[in-house]
């Protein structure tokens, strides 16, 4: 596995070795190991998976305490996923950053604990898997970001401009 750079304190992209032959190809989603080798120290408790119609937006979110450090992958199909750096303490408070998952680059992103993170449907299939290290509950708080994120062009089933924008609450500042 390697780790890629991102522009965010504390997010990875992740990309898997994937073995491909002419049946098809093997991955290994997860590997704590794997993924301790390659900077991910969380231990994750939770799995889910969801799905959503084509253009869909899911988030944007965060929990607290305690916080949720997230592995975003994509069994099949392709998303966009959005995080937002919400932590003061952050080089990179404010910031935003999107990466385009799919079931070709098997690539994975890792959120911190207590960044903001959403996602958007490319195509109409499966969506999503999430690895968590914190249970569900009900603490999850909606989030919103100084800056309009702008969302990748060229498919005709993306949410209008300007569909994510609003300002950062006090609420949404976690250290």
């Amino acid at each position: 596995m390697r780790s890629l750079p991102t522009k965010l304190a504390g997010v990875l992209l992740l990309e898997p070795a994937v073995a491909e032959d002419p049946r098809g190809f093997f991955l290994e989603t997860f590997s704590r190991r794997r993924y301790q080798e390659a900077g991910v120290a969380d231990e994750f408790v939770q799995d889910n998976q969801s799905r959503s119609n084509a253009g869909t937006i899911r988030g944007l979110h965060f929990q607290s305490d305690p916080g949720q450090a997230k592995l975003v992958r994509v069994a099949r199909g392709r998303i966009w996923d959005v995080v937002v750096d919400i932590r003061r303490s952050s080089a990179t408070f404010g910031r935003h950053e999107g990466f385009e998952l799919d079931d070709v680059a098997h690539t994975t992103t890792r959120r911190p604990s207590a960044a903001c993170g959403g996602t958007i449907r490319r195509w109409a299939s499966p969506g999503p898997w999430r690895n968590r290290s914190s249970p569900s509950a009900t603490n999850d708080y909606p989030c919103s970001t100084r800056s309009l994120i702008r969302y990748p062009t060229g498919d005709p089933r993306r949410p209008r401009p300007g569909a994510v924008a609003a300002n950062v609450s006090e609420e949404a500042h976690h250290e």
